[in-house]
């Protein structure tokens, strides 16, 4: 696996989610054509941290035509994801969030391979 370029300050991450009215803050980490890659995380009602990564998988381009190869890309991508415990949920900008809860100390560790799995878009 290749080094993240940038590392995940979730102490900023928790000082925004602190006073944020929801009580959850979220960052773009790495945009790309084809994919956006962001951290957040989220404070429970009993402040219990949830820290979290998404990655965000547009199925069809902002020109709108739809390219049946790309789609069969993106699908197993979608499937690798759901193999490594992500949920994925439609938007209505027919984009796919793929999400996972993950631990603050493995945060890094789990970029790498979300990026790693994104790459297969290219």
């Amino acid at each position: 696996m290749k080094e993240a370029n940038l590392k995940i300050d979730t102490s900023k991450l928790m000082r925004k989610a602190d006073v944020d009215e929801l009580k959850e803050a979220y960052e773009t980490i790495h945009r790309d054509g084809c994919y956006r890659i962001g951290a957040g995380v989220r404070l429970d009602n009993s402040e219990q941290i949830i820290f979290f990564l998404e990655g965000v998988v547009p199925l069809c381009g902002e020109e709108g035509e739809v390219k049946l190869d790309e789609l069969r890309s993106k699908l197993k991508v979608l499937e690798t994801f759901e193999s490594f415990g992500y949920t994925l949920r439609c938007e209505k900008d027919n984009s796919v969030i793929c999400e996972k809860k993950v631990l603050e100390s493995q945060l890094e560790e789990e970029y790498e391979r979300l990026e790693e799995i994104l790459q297969n878009l290219k």
